[in-house]
C-alpha cells in the first residue's frame, strides 16, 4: 500500500506546476506587442532590401537633373512595400524624397541627401543616402527617425535609365 501511495505522490508532484499552455503564458504575438510597448514605439530598428528602376529627366541629363525611381522591397515594420523616389542631382550631391507604401496602404515619408560613393566604369554607380523620416499615414502618422540607404545601380546612359538593388537600416519612432 505504501508503494502505491508513494507512486501516486510522485506522479502528482510531476504533473503539478504551471501548464505550458496556461492562460498566463504569453504568446509570441503578446511578447512582440509587449516589446513594442516597452519601447513606446520609439527607437525601433528598421531594415530592408529593395530593387529599383529609374529614369533621368531631362535626357540627356545636364549638370543638374532629376532621377525618378520605382522601388519594390521588403522591410521590418513595412512588410512588402513599394516606394517612389525623386532625387534632384548635381555633379556633387543630391537631395530628394523616398515615399514608402506598405501592402495595407500605410505610408512612410522621408527626405534624403545623397552622395555617389564610387563609380565603376563603364556604368556602375554606388550611392549612399541619409534619410530622415518626416511622417506618414495610418500607423506611421507622426513618425520620425532616420535610416541609411545604400544601393548599386547599373546606368544605361543612352536611355537615361538605371536598374539596381540595395538595402537600408536605421531607427523608426512611431511616437505613440
Amino acid at each position: 500500500m505504501r508503494k502505491t501511495l508513494l507512486a501516486l505522490c510522485v506522479v502528482a508532484c510531476g504533473c503539478s506546476g504551471p501548464r505550458l499552455d496556461s492562460p498566463t503564458s504569453p504568446s509570441a504575438t503578446q511578447l512582440e506587442s509587449a516589446q513594442t510597448q516597452t519601447r513606446g514605439g520609439n527607437g525601433l530598428p528598421v531594415s530592408g532590401s529593395f530593387t529599383r528602376a529609374t529614369t533621368a529627366e531631362p535626357c540627356p541629363p545636364p549638370p543638374a537633373f532629376t532621377i525618378n525611381g520605382r522601388v519594390e522591397g521588403n522591410a521590418t515594420h513595412l512588410g512588402a512595400f513599394t516606394a517612389r523616389s525623386v532625387d534632384n542631382v548635381t555633379a556633387t550631391s543630391g537631395i530628394g524624397t523616398w515615399d514608402f507604401t506598405a501592402a495595407n496602404g500605410d505610408q512612410l515619408f522621408s527626405e534624403t541627401e545623397s552622395v555617389e560613393n564610387a563609380f565603376e566604369p563603364p556604368n556602375i554607380s554606388h550611392v549612399t543616402l541619409d534619410a530622415r523620416i518626416v511622417g506618414g499615414t495610418g500607423r506611421f502618422a507622426g513618425a520620425s527617425g532616420q535610416f541609411t540607404i545604400q544601393f548599386v545601380e547599373a546606368i544605361n546612359f543612352a536611355a537615361c535609365s538605371g536598374e539596381g538593388q540595395g538595402t537600408f537600416e536605421g531607427q523608426l519612432n512611431l511616437n505613440k
